[in-house]
């Protein structure tokens, strides 16, 4: 009888960074450092059963970590589970949204800051911040809030919802297998996807209004530290700054940013990231006792990158690094995923191509006037 498909870990960048700096404390228990361990193997590909004679732990631990992850974050790493006998009595769907709301606040400060920053710029960051940043979590306070009565029309905007977005014509499937399995999942999906209704109303949907703006602004919560962000539009995929951006992320998050927001403010970590999918270049500190020193760093961080203070070595490396993440071991689920996902957006093999020959060449010169830009 073959096993349950492994629970698939895709890591965001912070969330890397925080898992590896988990395994670099002194202090840290031999059983939280495994389980960091298990979550960095999954998203490299490991199988559960490879991950358990790595670390030497049974697969039943690698299975229990790697979904434990998958459903609650960094943050369920070290949660402890009730123990056994009788179980308090489940609350509604309703109310668990919000006892639950206060763990996914924990991984939306980190996101969330980000998210909330780059919602002001363009209109696919603003949809993502709607969808699952700070917004959503007071929008599920306000409607944990309501009465069962006052949440019929939720039900039906949410059958209207399902309705759209379950449409026969609009649903794109992948399936990652062997060739000589493709007609037999072909013919699996075929009668499948017939099955699923067509929406009554063929309008495409209204888009909500965007103005993008710039500007300051924060979110006050319970926590002790702070989560800073500056976040840049820049250029896109196919522009010519895009590969010297993608460098000088790697460049500033190892050579400035880890040094002077962890090494001497004290966060748990200080990062950059370009996103060329979105044209967004940020710069992220999270569990940071600092805020306004954090964004004279910023401000310096951009005059170091534009005087050109790092040597050839550093490009080096940044560029490595670059290479490190976009040929990241992946299963072969995960590889399917991301062609998939990258043809629906229109990334080419071609477009692809070009960007990593254009990181290859990336000197000082195109650092410099890049960060000018």
């Amino acid at each position: 009888m073959a096993g349950r498909a492994a629970v698939r870990i895709d890591l965001q960048e912070y969330e890397r960074a925080e898992l590896a700096a988990r395994l670099r404390r002194r202090k840290i228990g031999r059983a939280d450092a495994m389980r960091a361990e298990i979550v960095l193997l999954a998203a490299a590909g490991e199988s559960n059963s490879a991950i358990a004679r790595t670390l030497g732990v049974s697969r039943p631990t690698v299975i229990l970590w790697r979904a434990r992850f998958a459903a609650g974050g960094s943050q369920a790493l070290t949660e402890t589970q009730a123990g056994r006998g009788r179980q308090p009595t489940s609350p509604a769907p309703t109310s668990q949204a919000i006892v639950r709301a206060p763990t996914g606040v924990a991984d939306l400060r980190r996101a969330g800051a980000a998210r909330a920053g780059a919602s002001r710029l363009n209109a696919a960051a603003a949809l993502r911040e709607n969808w699952a940043g700070l917004s959503l979590i007071r929008l599920v306070r306000e409607l944990a809030a309501r009465s069962p009565e006052d949440l019929a029309d939720l039900a039906e905007q949410l059958r209207t919802i399902a309705v759209t977005l379950f449409d026969s014509r609009r649903i794109a499937c992948a399936v990652t297998a062997e060739g000589r399995h493709f007609p037999q999942a072909q013919a699996a999906l075929g009668p499948f996807l017939s099955e699923l209704p067509k929406a009554a109303n063929d309008a495409p949907a209204n888009r909500l209004p965007f103005a993008a703006a710039t500007g300051r602004f924060g979110w006050a919560t319970s926590v002790p530290v702070s989560y800073v962000t500056r976040i840049f539009a820049t250029v896109p995929y196919t522009h010519p700054d895009a590969a010297p951006l993608t460098v000088l992320a790697k460049l500033l998050r190892a050579s400035y940013l880890h040094r002077e927001i962890r090494e001497k403010g004290g966060a748990y970590g200080g990062m950059a990231s370009y996103d060329a999918e979105g044209g967004l270049f940020s710069l992220l500190s999270y569990r940071d006792p600092h805020l306004a020193r954090t964004l004279r760093v910023y401000d310096d961080a951009i005059d170091w990158a534009v005087a050109g203070r790092f040597d050839d070595e550093a490009i080096n490396e940044a560029i490595l690094a670059v290479f490190s993440e976009l040929d990241r071991p992946l299963s072969p689920g995960g590889r399917g995923h991301r062609e998939f996902a990258n043809r629906r957006q229109g990334l080419s093999a071609e477009m692809r191509q070009s960007l990593r020959e254009k990181v290859l060449e990336t000197d000082r010169a195109a650092l410099v006037a890049g960060a000018e830009r």
